[in-house]
Parts: structure tokens; C-alpha cells; sequence
């Protein structure tokens, strides 16, 4: 479960400075690869909710499946839920587990 926070600032001179296309597609890219302009900590998920087998992202047919499956099982009506509900569901649910599985995240430096 990862999240990444910036502030404004940070998301504008990266927007500004950033050059190649990868960077300028998302600005997160030029903030992660300039350490020495930006300051970055990382805080991973710590027990059960450290889940680096699973993908919650959004960029291919398989990712927008899984998420509207999800949705679909735990959504419905506007009701509200949590990572764990999300991690149950998931755990008890081999179909959900396959459906993005296979896709690769992208690489940082990726173009």
C-alpha cells in the first residue's frame, strides 16, 4: 500500500524543470531521480498490511478490472471500506488474485 505526498511546490519545479518525456507525463519521476533538489522519505507498510504482491494501480485493461471488481464486491451503494476489507476480499478470492497479476510495473526511467 503506497501512497506519494508532495506539496505544491515541489509538483510545480518539477513541472518546470522536468525535460524528458517520462518525467513531464508524471512529475513524480523528476522528484524521485533529484534527491539532492527534493527531500523524499519512504514509509512502507508495516504486518499484514504490506502486501508488496499487490497492484492497486490504474494503468492497463487488467488493473481498471481488478479495481472495479473490487468496487463491485465492496462499493455497492456508496457504503464505505478499508484496506482490510480490501486485502480479505482479495485473500479469498483467487479470481482477483490472477486478473493483474502478470503485468509488470513500469520502470522509473521507462519512456
Amino acid at each position: 500500500m503506497d501512497t506519494e505526498i508532495f506539496n505544491f511546490d515541489a509538483l510545480e519545479r518539477a513541472y518546470n524543470e522536468a525535460q524528458k518525456d517520462y518525467e513531464r507525463e508524471h512529475v513524480t519521476p523528476y522528484i524521485f531521480l533529484h534527491p539532492e533538489i527534493f527531500k523524499i522519505k519512504s514509509v512502507e507498510a508495516i504486518g499484514k498490511l504490506r502486501r508488496p504482491d499487490l497492484r492497486f494501480t490504474v494503468d492497463t485493461e487488467e488493473d481498471l478490472l481488478l479495481i472495479r471488481e473490487i468496487y463491485s464486491a465492496l462499493g455497492n451503494y456508496g457504503n464505505h471500506f478499508s484496506t482490510k476489507d480490501v486485502l480479505a476480499l482479495i485473500d479469498g478470492n483467487r479470481y482477483l488474485l490472477s486478473i493483474n497479476k502478470h503485468i509488470v510495473q513500469k520502470d522509473i526511467h521507462s519512456s
